[in-house]
C-alpha cells in the first residue's frame, strides 16, 4: 500500500495551524452536526505524522486550510451544504458532464466536498475564481469556495476543511465515484489513485466550459441541461430551449422539432410525451405545418398564435437559479438580439490585442465589420457606446458600469487573441530605435558629468546605461517619434520601465527596457537618473559593407 500518511501531502497549505472538531452529537435545522471548533499547531502539517495518524485512527478530527502565507494553494474545495438526502450519484454525473477533473467526498454531515488537487502550487485568487464559475455550472453558486483566503496574512489561520477519512476504518467522510453505473465508496488506498490521476499541473489546466452542450445559447440551458431538468422544471426549461432553436433556424423557422426531441429525451429526467412537447413547438412557432400535426392526438386543436414576441422565461424556475445575464448577452443565441433588431447589444465575433506602443484592438462584429479600438473605448462605457455608435450606426444601450465591466470581461475572457506584431513593424520597434540611435548620437556622453550636459553615460564596468528622463524624452520629441503630450510621456515612462520577462520568468507579451530610477553621486551632488542595463539594449553600430561599384562602358 501506498503510504497512509500522504493524505497531508495532498491537503498541504498552512503548515503551521490546522482546524480540530469535537462533535457534540446536535444537528442544527439544515442537518449539520455541530460540535466544538478550535486550533491546533505544529511546525510541519503536511509531515506530522502524529497528528495525521489520529486523523485516521479517529482520535482527533482536523481540517486543514488551503491556501499558505504566500497565497499559493495546492487544492481547493466546494462545500455543498445540503445534508437531507443528498444525490452525490446527479453530482458526480454532472461533474463527468462538464468533463471537471474533480474529486468528490462525503462531508462530515452528508453533504458534498468537491475538491480539485494540484502537483504544483498555484494563485489562491486564480483558484478561487475557477471553482465559483464551477459551482454556478454544476447548479450549486452559493456553495462554500475554499480557499476564503487569497493570502494570510502573519498571525491568521484561515479557513479550515474538514479532512475526508477521521476513523479510517468506520469513517462517513469518503471519496465516492461511479462503478458501472452505481455509486462505489472508494479506500483511502483508491482515493490517493484517484488524486494522481486527476490532480492538475497549472491552474490553466483547470477548463471550465460554460458552453459545452449549447455553445451559442443561454448559459441556463447549458446548465440545466448538464445537471438533468426534474420532473418540475421540464415544460420551462424545453420551452426555453424552443426560444433557442427557434433563433438558431431563423431561416428554417420549423425545422427543429426533431432538434427538441433530443433535448427533452437526453437531458430531461422524466421527459415529456409527444402531445406535450408538441404544444411547446406549436406556441413558439406559432402554427405547424400540415407534416408536423400528425405528431398530435385527434383531439389536440393548436391555435395560431402570435409568437412575434417570443422571449426566454429568464425569471421563472429552473432558469433563474442558473441565470447568467452577462454571459448571455455575449452568446450569439442569447438573452439580447442583434443590434439590427433595435434592442440588443453587439455580438463580438473576435477580439485581436495588438502588442503595440500604446496597446490596441481590433474587434471584429458578427457582421463582419472591423474597427481599431484603443484601451479607453472597450474599458469606459461611455467610450465603448459612442465607438460603437458611429461604427455600426446604431448606439447599444446603457448597461451600467458594473454590468459593462462584467459583460467586457466575458467578451475578452471568450473572444480575445493575442497578436505580435512583426518584428520593425510596431510603434515599439520604432521608439526603441530612436532610443538607440539617441544613445549612439548625440546623447552619447563621456563620463558620469555628460548626465549635467543633456547626455547619457555608458558605465563600460557596470555595463549600465545612465540617462535623464527629460533629456531623452526631448530628444525623441524632436525626432518625432513621439509627440509632446501628457499620453505620448506616461507612455514612454512605461515602456521604459516595463520589465522584459513576467512574474513567471517567461517573456513579457509587450517587454520593455527594464528601467530602474537611481540616485547618483556628480560632482558631490545627487542627481535623480535612470538606468538600462547594456544587454537590454542594441547599441552596436551595424557595420554596412560598401557596395561594389561597377563602371559602365559608354554606349
Amino acid at each position: 500500500m501506498q503510504d497512509r500518511f500522504l493524505i497531508g501531502k495532498i491537503f498541504k497549505g498552512n503548515e503551521l495551524a490546522y482546524g480540530v472538531f469535537k462533535p457534540s452529537n446536535e444537528k442544527d435545522v439544515r442537518g449539520k452536526e455541530q460540535g466544538g471548533q478550535g486550533w491546533g499547531h505544529t511546525e510541519q502539517l503536511s509531515t506530522d505524522i502524529k497528528v495525521w495518524q489520529a486523523h485516521l485512527e479517529g482520535t482527533q478530527s482536523i481540517g486543514t486550510v488551503p491556501v499558505n502565507h504566500d497565497g499559493e494553494c495546492h487544492w481547493g474545495c466546494i462545500d455543498i451544504d445540503t445534508y437531507k438526502n443528498f444525490n452525490h450519484t446527479n453530482l458526480i454525473k454532472s461533474i463527468t458532464r462538464a468533463q471537471l477533473p474533480f474529486v468528490v467526498c462525503r462531508s462530515k454531515s452528508g453533504g458534498a466536498h468537491v475538491y480539485c488537487f494540484f502537483k504544483n502550487a498555484v494563485k489562491a485568487k486564480d483558484l478561487q475564481k475557477k471553482l465559483k464559475q464551477a459551482s454556478a455550472l454544476l447548479g450549486y453558486k452559493d456553495a462554500e469556495i475554499f480557499p476564503k483566503q487569497n493570502k494570510l496574512l502573519r498571525g491568521q489561520t484561515g479557513n479550515y476543511v474538514n479532512a475526508p477519512y477521521f476513523d479510517e476504518k468506520n469513517c462517513q467522510r469518503y471519496a465516492l465515484k461511479l462503478d458501472n453505473g452505481g455509486l462505489k465508496i472508494l479506500s483511502l488506498e483508491e482515493f490517493y489513485n484517484e488524486y494522481e490521476e486527476k490532480a492538475l499541473t497549472k491552474i490553466d489546466d483547470l477548463n471550465v466550459q460554460t458552453d459545452i452542450i449549447f455553445p451559442k445559447g443561454p448559459p441556463c440551458n447549458n446548465c440545466i441541461a448538464l445537471n438533468g431538468c426534474s420532473e418540475g422544471g421540464r415544460n420551462n426549461f424545453l420551452f426555453n430551449c424552443a426560444v433557442m432553436l427557434k433563433r438558431m433556424h431563423e431561416e428554417n423557422k420549423e425545422d427543429w422539432l426533431m432538434e427538441l426531441r433530443e433535448i427533452n429525451q437526453n437531458y430531461v429526467d422524466t421527459p415529456l410525451n409527444e402531445v406535450e412537447l408538441s404544444r411547446i413547438y406549436a406556441s413558439v412557432t406559432g402554427h405547424m405545418e400540415h407534416q408536423n400535426r400528425q405528431v398530435l392526438d385527434d383531439n389536440v386543436e393548436l391555435e395560431e398564435a402570435d409568437n412575434s414576441n417570443y422571449h426566454y422565461l429568464c425569471k421563472q424556475e429552473p432558469m433563474s437559479s442558473f441565470c447568467d445575464r452577462v454571459t448571455c448577452m455575449s452568446r450569439k443565441f442569447g438573452v439580447q438580439r442583434t443590434m439590427e433588431e433595435g434592442d440588443g447589444y453587439p455580438i463580438i465575433a473576435s477580439i485581436d490585442k495588438v502588442y503595440d506602443e500604446p496597446i490596441f484592438y481590433y474587434v471584429t462584429f458578427e457582421n463582419g465589420v472591423t474597427a481599431r479600438m484603443e484601451s479607453d473605448d472597450l474599458f469606459e462605457e461611455k467610450n465603448w457606446r459612442k465607438k460603437v455608435g458611429l461604427i455600426l450606426d446604431a448606439k447599444p444601450p446603457g448597461l451600467g458600469a458594473a454590468n459593462f465591466d462584467d459583460w467586457m470581461r466575458v467578451q475578452m475572457r471568450e473572444r480575445m487573441t493575442h497578436v505580435q506584431l512583426p518584428e520593425g513593424v510596431g510603434r515599439f520597434d520604432r521608439i526603441k530605435e530612436s532610443i538607440n540611435e539617441w544613445f549612439l548620437g548625440t546623447g552619447q556622453g563621456e563620463n558620469r558629468e555628460s548626465l549635467l550636459q543633456g547626455s547619457s553615460w555608458h558605465d563600460t564596468d557596470k555595463k549600465i546605461v545612465y540617462f535623464v528622463f527629460s533629456d531623452l524624452y526631448s530628444a525623441l520629441i524632436s525626432t518625432k517619434a513621439i509627440k509632446e503630450n501628457a499620453k505620448d510621456s506616461s507612455m514612454l515612462m512605461d515602456f521604459l520601465k516595463r520589465p522584459l520577462v513576467d512574474e513567471e520568468g517567461n517573456e513579457h507579451p509587450n517587454p520593455g527596457l527594464g528601467a530602474v530610477s537611481k540616485r547618483i553621486n556628480i560632482n558631490n551632488k545627487t542627481k535623480a537618473v535612470w538606468a538600462i542595463k547594456e544587454e537590454n539594449l542594441n547599441l552596436e553600430e551595424e557595420e554596412i559593407e560598401p557596395k561594389e561599384i561597377i563602371k559602365e562602358e559608354p554606349l
